[in-house]
């Protein structure tokens, strides 16, 4: 088929009746043949779709593996399917890394489909979520075939891996409540998976614990005709999904019922298969008509029905993948776990749990011995529950009243809560559904067709966040959330303006709505604060940092993960502040949980073993820092494996540390290692890989090594100014650091422009207060050194009044720049004929030398 047939064709499909002949008669016109060619493609695409076909897509046309697709080197193909081919690839740039490609075999208009993959790709881009594998990129290769590039995520299925792991019934059940969790997050961003399955559940192990990660989020719904829609089969008529672990109504064609309980009728089949070892129905060898008769019409046996009907051998291999016999096993899966699969596998959409969390919710009231949802109302039951719950506590015969007591009041407060879970069930689909809806608008907002030209993330946002205060005026929660969406994009796009109004307005909404202790609120607080953070405004993300820490202390206890991640956030900001002792005891708490909590090499108590050593460094508490950072280095190459962010990080805050220490070659030479390490994992003009260039310029300063040093120091200066911007923080530090060796050169000349721009930029966008008066200490330096004593008084006594400070709060290292900028307020004030003045800095001088010798000798 020809490109120009293909697309006369791609759009004849999208018409009918006299509409599609208009339009063939106007497009080949002049060319009888070619409208007999595509004249024949419609009938028989008419007939394809009429005829009773299999469920699933064909199988893809075998294509020779290509060595590389844009900036992505492709390694190996790890897995293929029926919407496409799965290659690992390398990212060349602008970051270095593996990724996932997968390539979409779609018969589609390309420029159509790149545009409507990069809206769908802005809407993924919402869900941040651990147990979602990221959409990163997404583009179309020399061919013309769409592609996605996803997270590379090297793992096994869900089911291959309990299996591997020979998990128990109780450990599958707690990984399968992290995955529930995962798909909720999604459909509160409105993102519908559409294929859930085993395969598309990843899991590896992380230091003992296995973490799920779900792949290929979204890709269906991006793969669509028109974003309004919600169809899930392609122009061919082939459904995208897996007939297997797929709901009757997505089986039945009828996009306009399919919601995200499709989704939750998905986690069944998986919850089912987990347990039992097989699926719910077998559906190999048939075709269309009769799939579609099984999933819609057929009820599952019960898990443990099903591992009766088993062979002995088969049904004792599967409980010894569960660690457990065949009979035991029977019994685990009657009762609360029938029940709960068959309310997930209902059916009637409405008779299914209504949310992923409440099915995550109802598996956890089966594990604490809590009524679940899904039971028939009984007393008896809801009491023999209470009973087993307080075992210990009912053991005297003299109790058996109290128990059948508590027994029927169990039961009330059951029902109760079931009937509340209904209602939260209830209003929660109904937000799910407005936030589905109003993403689909924003995203039909950003059809360049109807824009007539491209159209950037920035412009979807503005336009989208334009008029959810008028749209959601009566229903504040969900414009909360829809607020929070969007000002957590614009804060990922670098926009703090932005991201901070439509944080600052969420968090309004939530104290007008939820009690003070609430999750959200606490948590919209908590992302609030991050943008304080990074707009340099330290004290007010103190101040809700520090709020949020209490209130999660008193909601979640003191050692729950959001509690512990509060700490270190609060530590940060007195760590920026200079209040080193006070970050020091946060992460030292922070450590201490999670070394008891999570064991001495989980990856959370290596990098609070990391962030320790910062205080401890800024503190001149150096050998507490250095036996820190070694131990962590030592732990995070064995766990993470020497190319992981943590351990190049640890490795360079060790660098850092024997140079402060006067180690100047160890420090180099370590530097050069994470360096070159840095550069073949993130490239050489990553964030990272310049922060560890930028040091090695300044070590080599040290060392009096001056050319090499200036070498290294205007190669980063250069590179961060391309990639970070002339105003980043880290560009500031830069200019700083070349000034510096200017100085040392006596070329005061070519250094006081940088510094006076490092001056004033700070001055647009604030960095760390310490930093802030390195820049004037060294302006007022060299302006100093150019004669201009007038210019230079007020940056040296600011400075001098910044630096002492940040001594005075255990900010150590910048003793020596205080030494710096009270010898030249002596040299000032001598030359300016102030010999009182001059006096006055001299002793402070004095006691700060001597003061730094006692110290060292220590």
């Amino acid at each position: 088929m020809s490109d120009r047939e293909r697309q006369i064709f791609e759009t004849a499909i999208e018409l009918s009746g006299d509409a599609r002949s208009e339009w063939l008669a106007e497009a080949c016109s002049g060319d009888p043949d070619l409208f007999e060619r595509v004249s024949r493609l419609l009938a028989a695409h008419e007939r394809a779709s009429d005829a009773p076909s299999r469920l699933v897509t064909p199988r893809p046309v075998a294509l020779e593996d290509p060595e590389a697709i844009d900036d992505y080197r492709i390694l190996e193909r790890i897995g293929e399917g029926g919407m496409g081919v799965v290659y690992l690839a390398e990212q060349t740039q602008p970051v270095r890394r593996r990724v996932a490609l997968k390539i979409i075999k779609l018969g589609m208009d390309t420029k159509e489909v790149i545009a409507r993959f990069e809206s769908e790709r802005q809407a993924l881009a919402l869900m941040n979520h651990p147990n979602i594998a990221r959409i990163l990129d997404a583009g179309a290769t020399a061919q013309g075939r769409p592609y996605f590039v996803m997270e590379y995520v090297p793992g096994i299925s869900i089911t291959e891996y309990c299996d591997k792991m020979r998990l128990s019934v109780e450990q599958r059940l707690r990984l399968f409540m992290r995955v529930c969790l995962a798909v909720q997050h999604a459909h509160q961003k409105g993102v519908i998976h559409r294929d859930i399955k085993p395969s598309n559940v990843l899991v590896r192990d992380e230091q003992g614990e296995a973490v799920p990660k779900i792949i290929d989020f979204g890709v269906a719904k991006a793969t669509e005709r028109r974003l309004s829609e919600l169809t899930l089969h392609t122009r061919f008529g082939f459904l995208i999904g897996t007939p297997a672990y797929m709901s009757p109504e997505q089986a039945e064609m009828t996009p306009l019922d399919v919601d995200t309980r499709s989704d939750i009728y998905s986690l069944g089949a998986v919850l089912y298969e987990l347990l039992t070892g097989v699926r719910p129905f077998e559906l190999d060898g048939k075709n269309q008509a009769e799939m579609q008769q099984v999933i819609r019409g057929i009820e599952p046996d019960t898990p443990s029905r099903r591992l009766t009907k088993l062979g002995a051998e088969q049904a004792g291999g599967i409980a010894r993948r569960r660690s457990s016999t065949t009979e035991s096993l029977r019994r685990a899966l009657k009762g609360e776990l029938g029940w709960i699969t068959a309310k997930a596998l209902a059916k009637n959409p409405a008779r299914r749990y209504q949310g992923a969390y409440a099915l995550a919710r109802d598996i956890e009231r089966f594990l604490e011995n809590q009524p679940v949802v899904a039971s028939p109302a009984g007393l008896l039951y809801r009491g023999r529950k209470f009973v087993r719950r307080h075992r210990a506590a009912l053991a005297g015969a003299s109790l058996v009243l109290f128990a059948l007591v508590g027994g029927l009041t169990i039961a009330s407060l059951g029902y109760v809560e079931a009937s509340r879970e209904r209602d939260e069930a209830r209003i929660a689909r109904d937000q799910a559904q407005t936030v589905t809806q109003f993403l689909a608008d924003m995203l039909a907002a950003a059809d360049p067709a109807g824009q007539g030209k491209d159209v950037t993330v920035r412009e979807v946002l503005d336009k989208a966040s334009a008029g959810i205060g008028d749209k959601f005026a009566d229903r504040p929660l969900v414009e909360a959330q829809l607020l929070g969406s969007i000002g957590e994009t614009y804060r990922s796009l670098g926009d703090l303006d932005a991201a901070e109004s439509h944080l600052a307005r969420r968090l309004e909404i939530y104290e007008e709505n939820l009690p003070e202790d609430h999750p959200d609120r606490l948590d919209g607080q908590f992302e609030l604060a991050r943008v304080y953070h990074r707009q340099g405004r330290y004290a007010e993300a103190e101040t809700l940092y520090r709020t949020t820490l209490e209130g999660r202390r008193r909601v979640l206890g003191d050692e729950h993960s959001h509690t512990v991640n509060s700490m270190n956030n609060l530590a940060l900001v007195y760590y920026l502040e200079g209040r080193n002792e006070e970050a020091g005891e946060l992460w030292a708490e922070a450590l201490a949980i999670d070394r008891r909590l999570r064991g001495s090499e989980h990856p959370d108590t290596l990098s609070d073993m990391n962030n320790l050593s910062l205080a401890y460094l800024q503190t001149g508490r150096y050998a507490d820092a250095e036996t820190l950072l070694e131990e962590a280095l030592e732990a995070r190459r064995r766990v993470l494996g020497v190319e992981h962010p943590g351990t190049l990080m640890t490795g360079f805050n060790l660098a850092f540390l024997y140079s402060v220490r006067g180690r100047h070659a160890e420090a180099e030479q370590r530097l050069r290692n994470v360096a070159a390490i840095s550069e073949r994992v993130f490239g050489e003009e990553h964030g990272r890989t310049l922060l560890v260039h930028d040091t090695i310029g300044t070590v080599l300063h040290k060392m009096g090594r001056l050319t090499e040093a200036g070498v290294m120091l205007r190669k980063t200066l250069d590179a961060r100014r391309r990639v970070l911007g002339e105003k980043h923080p880290q560009t500031l530090q830069s200019l700083v650091n070349l000034s510096k060796l200017l100085i040392d050169q006596r070329q005061y000349e070519e250094a006081e422009p940088l510094l006076r721009y490092a001056v004033d930029a700070d001055s647009e966008r604030p960095v760390s207060p310490q930093w802030r008066a390195r820049f004037r200490a060294y302006h007022g330096i060299c302006l100093l050194e150019l004669g201009r004593l007038a210019d230079a008084e007020p940056l040296l006594l600011e400075a001098h009044e910044r630096l002492t400070r940040a001594i005075e709060g255990s900010a150590l290292l910048f003793e020596r720049d205080l030494e710096a900028v009270l010898r030249s307020l002596v040299d000032l004030f001598e030359r300016l004929d102030r010999p009182a003045e001059a006096a006055r800095y001299r002793k402070l001088l004095t006691e700060r030398e001597s003061s730094a010798v006692d110290r060292a000798a220590t």
